[in-house]
């Protein structure tokens, strides 16, 4: 008798084991009917189809890649790429070379070593700078060939030896004096990284705000060394004013809501910590089910932040249960991977809005000798309106100092540091901005040894 007791116990142990599963797997199919009537990717498939397409966006990717191509050294191994910034210009991977490059990328300080290695190399990559210009022209979105399960190396890569030939193309040019087609290199870069606007997931958003960080440095370098004209800037600041980071995070966000649905609930670790979970459909469903709610507030950051702080808290009382650290495991890495995204989109969106009141107010002072003394007064000659600052509740700040002007926002903290800027160092108290000092005028006699 007991044994036909503790039978029939397991039986409806493992009845309710399996019921709580396919309950379970229910709420993943109704999120996945969800995110499909929102229009939104669920598969790899999916992923890849996401963005449309025409015959001009299938024109404006190959040149694209062409260019990319183009732009790495001939023969680079995946070590190459990733320090394609000195590997294949002719420089050693020592300390020295990397701090080289790293001046010339962020000052526009280029030594004889990296004069004379990028000097050579330049010719062979031109070919990458005129497809540049050639795609930009095409005016459409590219839409780029990614493998959504399995993100290559390479394509990240090719994005690196890009920006660095651009980099480098206007170091060369600027130390041969040569300064004349600054224009279209700054508006080709920004083009390329604006070129996956639309394309969804982690991979290409983050590489996109990535991109738009160097296209800024370098543009900052030219201003800093007057190289361009009024009218120059005022096509840039055209540019650089379409750039719309409002889809950005959604956009991230989607192939983490599509690795919840379409792998989770399968007996599949991925990347993740345990090969096993008693019920990986509860797993997948309590991450889509996080996802859902910060995608859906991702059209408004502080919402966003707000909603992955709601899910995060919901996650910590999960994790009270009992063997919660093995039925969770993808609910508490979806949370963790996407914990800083609305900060890193809210910090890039502030520098990009800075970088437009800079444009702005160098227009201000070729025409009229002399920077504003408050943003007010580039309105509406030299700007439709203010920008908000994306931390609290008024506009963006500016500020005049010798040789310079600052514009920024008051940064995570919330307290206005007087524009005292950090750009290496994200978790500090600093403001969030750009700064504009230009270079004093030097005498055109020889140093003297």
């Amino acid at each position: 008798m007991a044994l036909v007791l503790v039978f029939g116990a397991g039986l409806i142990a493992v009845g309710g084991y399996g019921n709580w599963r396919s309950g379970n797997a229910q709420r993943v199919e109704r999120m996945i009917v969800i995110a499909r009537e929102k229009g939104e990717p669920t598969t790899p498939e999916e992923m890849a189809e996401f963005h449309a397409t025409s015959p001009a966006i299938d024109r404006t990717t190959r040149l694209w890649l062409e260019a990319m191509a183009s732009a790495e050294p001939p023969g680079a191994t995946s070590e190459d790429r990733e320090n394609v910034a000195y590997v294949g210009y002719g420089l050693d991977d020592d300390p020295d070379s990397q701090e080289a490059m790293r001046r010339l990328k962020a000052e526009g300080v280029m030594t004889p070593e990296i004069y004379a290695a990028s000097k050579a190399y330049l010719p062979k990559v031109e070919r990458a700078i005129e497809v540049a210009h050639e795609a930009r022209r095409s005016g459409t979105l590219a839409r780029y060939p990614l493998d959504y399960e399995y993100v290559s190396p390479e394509s990240i890569g090719a994005r690196r030896a890009l920006a660095n030939t651009f980099a480098l193309y206007l170091a060369v040019r600027r130390a041969d004096g040569e300064t004349d087609r600054f224009l279209d290199v700054h508006l080709s870069f920004l083009a390329f990284a604006e070129s996956m606007q639309a394309e969804p997931g982690h991979v290409c958003q983050f590489a996109r705000l990535a991109l738009l960080g160097i296209a800024r440095e370098q543009l900052l370098i030219s201003l800093e060394k007057e190289e361009l004209s009024a009218d120059n800037l005022a096509e840039l600041q055209r540019a650089w004013d379409a750039v719309d980071l409002s889809a950005a995070l959604r956009l991230a966000l989607l192939d983490e809501q599509m690795v919840a649905l379409h792998y989770l609930p399968e007996e599949l670790h991925l990347s993740l910590e345990r090969d096993w979970r008693p019920c990986p459909e509860e797993d997948a469903y309590q991450a889509a089910k996080a996802l859902r709610s910060v995608i859906d507030a991702s059209d408004n950051l502080d919402a966003a932040d707000a909603a992955i702080e709601s899910a995060q808290a919901e996650l910590d009382r999960a994790m009270e249960a009992p063997l919660a650290s093995y039925r969770f495991v993808g609910w508490a890495e979806t949370l963790r991977f996407i914990d800083a995204n609305p900060e890193a989109v809210r910090r890039h969106w502030t520098e990009v809005d800075a970088l437009r009141m800079i444009l702005a107010c160098e227009r201000f002072r070729l025409e009229r000798g002399d920077w504003p003394g408050r943003l007010e007064d580039l309105v509406p000659d030299y700007l439709d309106s203010l920008p908000p600052d994306r931390y609290d509740s008024g506009t963006i700040k500016y500020r005049r100092e010798p040789g310079g002007i600052i514009v920024y926002a008051v940064g995570p903290d919330g307290s206005d540091d007087a524009g005292t800027l950090d750009p290496h160092v994200r978790a500090t108290p600093t403001d969030v901005g750009v700064r504009l000092k230009l270079e004093p005028e030097t005498s055109e006699e020889p140093v003297q040894e």
